[in-house]
């Protein structure tokens, strides 16, 4: 009786009766879940019409706006027996106009909070309604072979695609995904563009289809889905880099951040990738290159389902999968993205998975080293990009020395990006700056002086306009060298050379006498000095002194006014 609360009532008679009305269940299982201008189903919700609020919770959806907050608010699920869905649901922030004017302060504010899950959602004003504009480009388009073979048992499966030669535009690809979902009779002829194909997606099904999903992961030999993945294009107008900050295309590129300072372009990292989903397409676990923070927002379409670990968990996580396939390295595999993990047997091992519900118009933010996952409930278009700010430091480190350990190209140039961000002082965190150049120039020192210890003959040149920025890279430990460089001739004429920024096989250009040909090669000073002494050979008149040569960027006195300059300033 205590639930219960009642209220009078007048007839037409002037009679009276007692209405009973029952409190709001707390958690919002049981409450009539609809609303004007709001669509709440399994706990979801959904844009409704013109002036409608966002819902993430039964509880939530009953109640009035009373103006926007920026408050997380953790997303709630209505439970089920089938599939992952039991699985807690990631924080939600909701940034007022005013917050949402600058991207880095408010990534920044929300941060902490969301490191615990590793992912989050952002739903942005209101007022913000940026256009819709995919690109005239023609591109190829992925066939994902999800084989499940292995480690069914424990919800591990393995994911093959096949890129398909056939060019196709958005229109061609999005007429292509309804004809193999809905057949070829049900398509409209005019179907051609992701909007229009929004009414044969029922967005109230999310938990349908992730039951169904993980269903058919566990019970089917074989599962295929279209996927136009990494297309080089973004969906955004074109930007105006300060005013429009949530643009995807002015992300990296924002005065706060720190991807400003890379010198070539890196497609997917300091330019956004766009994606195509339809129904059942995968993206496997795994963590951002150089554990950068990545933003996606879906443009349209059907929602997208997350699952995502936190950082503190990422060597865990390694260690799972390590034990699930002890013959494949998880550092290798993984990058490629072709392994899916049922999120319940990760729970199991300890991890602390966490899912997030993207719909249309919202964003995704994923944290520096956190793995994550999900799939597509069918046909929609996305949009992500990779950054970095201040908060990144310390986490490009580790993954620099991590990758120099493995001989892993990186993908980001840290040193050049840490001196460059040491000698520009507006608008970043001065103490995280300091201590990251206090650690390039700490192990600059020790590797400099063992270079003139051991080696007192190889010359020292100071050299101020670098190699080819996308190639000055060690040759043996795939280290990108921007401080010191040092060329040494090598027998072997033909070498392959990684781009850094293309990942494309090529040959370095010849930059004079001093380095770049193709009989020299790339070396930082410990792979030099862990090198064994080669043969000395016959010198002759048109030889040089010196087959070594070490090349400096900066000077050891330049290096320390930089330090000194910045301890000053903090």
């Amino acid at each position: 009786r205590r639930n219960q609360r009642y209220s009078k009532d007048s007839n037409a008679n002037g009679t009276t009766r007692l209405r009973k009305k029952m409190r709001r269940d707390p958690s919002g299982i049981g409450t009539n879940t609809k609303k004007s201008g709001t669509n709440v189903v399994c706990g979801i919700g959904t844009r409704g019409s013109k002036g409608s609020n966002i819902s993430h919770s039964p509880s939530v959806g009953d109640q009035e706006e009373k103006g926007r907050s920026s408050e997380a608010e953790p997303e709630t699920a209505s439970p089920k027996q089938e599939g992952p869905d039991s699985l807690p649901l990631v924080q939600v922030f909701f940034p007022t106009v005013d917050e949402f004017a600058d991207f880095h302060d408010y990534i920044s504010s929300i941060a902490p909070k969301a490191a615990k899950d590793g992912i989050c959602k952002i739903v942005p004003p209101n007022s913000w309604t940026p256009d819709f504009q995919p690109t005239r480009k023609r591109f190829k388009y992925t066939n994902q072979k999800i084989e499940l073979r292995c480690k069914k048992e424990r919800g591990a499966v393995q994911i093959s695609s096949s890129v398909q030669k056939r060019d196709l535009s958005v229109e061609d690809f999005v007429k292509l995904a309804a004809t193999k979902i809905c057949g070829a009779e049900a398509v409209p002829e005019d179907t051609n563009r992701v909007e229009d194909f929004d009414a044969h997606e029922d967005i109230n099904r999310v938990e349908d289809f992730e039951a169904q999903y993980f269903k058919e992961l566990q019970t089917s030999d074989y599962l295929e889905a279209l996927y136009a993945k990494d297309l080089d294009f973004s969906a955004f107008a074109s930007p105006d880099k300060e005013k429009c900050q949530w643009n995807l295309q002015s992300v990296p590129h924002l005065s706060k951040g720190l991807l400003k300072y890379v010198p070539y372009v890196v497609p997917g990292i300091t330019t956004p990738y766009s994606y195509i989903g339809t129904r059942f397409s995968t993206f496997c676990w795994h963590v951002e290159d150089d554990l950068l923070y990545s933003i996606n927002y879906l443009h349209a379409g059907s929602p997208k389902v997350w699952y995502g670990a936190p950082e503190e968990e990422m060597k865990l996580f390694e260690t799972v999968y390590d034990e699930l396939f002890p013959n494949i390295s998880s550092q290798h595999n993984l990058s490629k993205k072709t392994t899916m993990i049922h999120p319940n047997f990760l729970r199991e091992k300890g991890i602390s998975v966490r899912k997030c519900i993207q719909k249309k118009g919202e964003f995704v933010l994923t944290l520096p080293g956190a793995y994550h996952s999900g799939f597509n409930c069918g046909l929609n278009f996305a949009e992500a990009v990779n950054f970095a700010d201040d908060n990144w430091l310390e986490s490009g480190f580790q993954e620099l020395k991590k990758k120099k350990e493995s001989f892993l190209v990186p993908f980001i140039p840290y040193t050049e990006v840490v001196v460059k961000a040491a000698e520009s002082f507006w608008g970043g965190n001065l103490n995280k700056r300091f201590t990251a150049m206090k650690m390039l120039l700490d192990k600059e020192r020790k590797n400099r002086l063992e270079l003139k210890n051991r080696f007192p003959e190889v010359p020292r040149k100071l050299k101020k306009e670098w190699f080819a920025p996308s190639l000055a890279y060690c040759d043996r430990c795939k280290e990108y060298l921007y401080v010191t460089l040092i060329t040494r001739k090598d027998k072997r004429s033909e070498r392959e050379h990684i781009n850094i920024g293309t990942r494309q096989t090529e040959s370095r250009e010849c930059d004079g006498n001093d380095a770049g040909s193709q009989e020299k090669v790339f070396l930082c000073i410990p792979c030099f000095c862990s090198e064994p002494e080669p043969e000395p050979e016959p010198k002759t008149e048109q030889s040089s002194k010196y087959e070594v040569t070490c090349f400096e960027h900066f000077s050891d006195a330049e290096l320390r006014l930089k330090l000194s300059r910045l301890r000053r300033l903090q």
